[in-house]
Order: structure tokens, then C-alpha cells, then sequence
């Protein structure tokens, strides 16, 4: 992160940002928050002040003091040095906005902020990513911020994806010609109209793993194509998939027939 926040600023620095030249578009990709959780001394101690043990989540797809049956105390510490990535990050992230502000881009700046995938932390066995497509995996942040375009402190309860953010920004931009793409433009929902619910199409397609998912804000199918398994959800009465249930159960009736 402090490299990617160093490039940033010479870039800046470069002359790429000055107020008499065309707008710009900066993509910045953070790694911190991902594992292995590592976050720099003293980050972790903010959330777990109290830790004496010796847990290190380094090697975290095969470190065996990292499992399911590991101690309550050790797991709060696990918990903490995500957290700590997180706040690192978050920091980080801050210093890039602030050297946007000091060479005046950013009052007008449209900026976002989102990630690709979230982490488990055993709520179904498992740990890290790239293993199944369970919420606490896919439902990601994704945070606008547009003075004079978007209403602070607005909330989108509709269910939005990835593949929406691209054809919204290219509205944002005024393009007229717009290319062919997979999403929609979010833009009606968030100046507070509305759009006809959308399903999200999930894959993870890694590692020897083959899963499938369709999500609507209510069900969810989930298709383990390499072991031949699916599994449907209400998440409307078992938000934390717990419980899969039969189809008929489910009569179909929420949009994934």
C-alpha cells in the first residue's frame, strides 16, 4: 500500500493532475486486505490490545494453527489482523485522496471505492477465498462519492454487482456511443429512483474449483459443478445459508426459475 500510494503521488506530482489539463482517470488496486493478514505493528493491537498468544497467519491456505477447531481466543486475533488490514488500507486510501485534494482534483472527482471478493472465516468451513461463493465471499462494498452529482449518506438496498460499475461511470462521463457490456448503468438508484431488480451471475472458475451461482435479493442457487452438488437458499429467512432447502420449497417464484 505505501509503495502504491508512493506511485500515485509522483504521478501527480508528474504533472498528470494539473487543473489546466483534461480530466483524468486513476484505477488503484490496494493488496493489503488479503491474505495472508499481515498488517504493519501496532494495527492489530488496535482491535486486540489484550492478545499474548503467538498466532502468525502467515501461509494462510495451509497453516494449521488456522482451522476451524482453533481456539475462540486466537480466532478474536485472527479477526484482528484483518482488521487491521483493513484499517491500513483504509488509511492508505486516505493519503491518496488527500494528494488528489492538495493538487485540486478532488472536489469534483467522482471516486469509488469497491473489492472483488470478501473473506470466510469458517462460517462454512472454510478459510480465505477462492473456495466456494457463499455471501460473506461475495458481498463486497461499494462505495460513490460525486459532490454535487450524489446525495451523501445515501444508502442503494438494491442488489447491484461488479459488472454494473464500468457502464455506470461511462454514463456518469456522458459518453453517448456506449459500448455493449454485461451491466447497467446504477445511476437511477442511486440519485434515489428506482430499477427493475437485477440477478447476479457468479462464478469461480480456480484451483480445480467449478461453482456456480445466481443471486437475487431474495434466493440464491449455488452449483458445485465439479462434485455434482447444488444447493438453493431463502435469504430471506436464512440470510447466512444455513439451511438449503428443496426448489419447490422455494415454488420458484423469487426469480431464479
Amino acid at each position: 500500500g505505501v509503495r502504491t500510494v508512493e506511485a500515485v503521488t509522483r504521478w501527480l506530482d508528474a504533472g498528470a493532475a494539473s487543473v489546466d489539463e483534461r480530466p483524468i482517470f486513476l484505477f488503484v488496486h490496494l493488496w493489503d486486505v488479503h491474505y495472508d493478514y499481515l498488517p504493519p505493528p501496532g494495527y492489530a493491537e488496535r482491535f486486540d490490545p489484550d492478545y499474548t498468544g503467538k498466532l502468525d497467519a502467515r501461509d494462510l491456505a495451509n497453516n494449521p494453527a488456522v482451522e476451524p477447531g482453533m481456539s475462540p481466543r486466537d480466532f478474536e486475533h485472527l479477526l484482528a489482523l484483518y482488521d487491521g488490514e483493513i484499517r491500513f488500507t483504509d488509511e492508505n486510501l486516505g493519503r491518496i485522496l488527500d494528494q488528489l485534494d492538495l493538487h485540486g482534483r478532488l472536489k469534483d472527482a467522482l471516486v469509488v471505492v469497491t473489492a472483488d471478493h470478501g473473506e470466510e472465516f469458517f462460517e462454512h468451513g472454510g478459510k480465505g477465498h477462492q473456495k466456494s461463493l457463499y455471501d460473506e465471499v461475495v458481498r463486497i462494498p461499494l462505495i460513490l462519492r460525486w459532490p454535487g452529482h450524489l446525495t451523501a449518506g445515501t444508502a442503494v438496498k438494491d442488489q447491484v454487482r461488479l459488472i454494473d460499475v464500468m457502464p455506470t461511470l461511462i454514463a456518469f462521463a456522458g459518453i453517448r456511443e456506449r459500448p455493449p457490456t454485461q451491466g447497467r448503468d446504477i445511476g437511477p438508484l442511486l440519485r434515489g429512483e428506482s430499477l427493475p431488480p437485477a440477478p447476479a451471475l457468479l462464478e469461480l472458475l480456480v484451483d480445480r474449483n467449478d461453482v456456480r451461482a445466481l443471486r437475487t435479493a431474495e434466493a440464491k442457487t449455488i452449483s458445485w459443478r465439479h462434485a455434482g452438488a447444488s444447493f438453493l437458499y431463502d435469504l430471506v429467512r436464512d440470510p447466512h445459508e444455513l439451511h438449503p432447502i428443496a426448489p419447490n420449497d422455494l415454488g420458484l417464484k423469487r426469480g431464479l426459475g
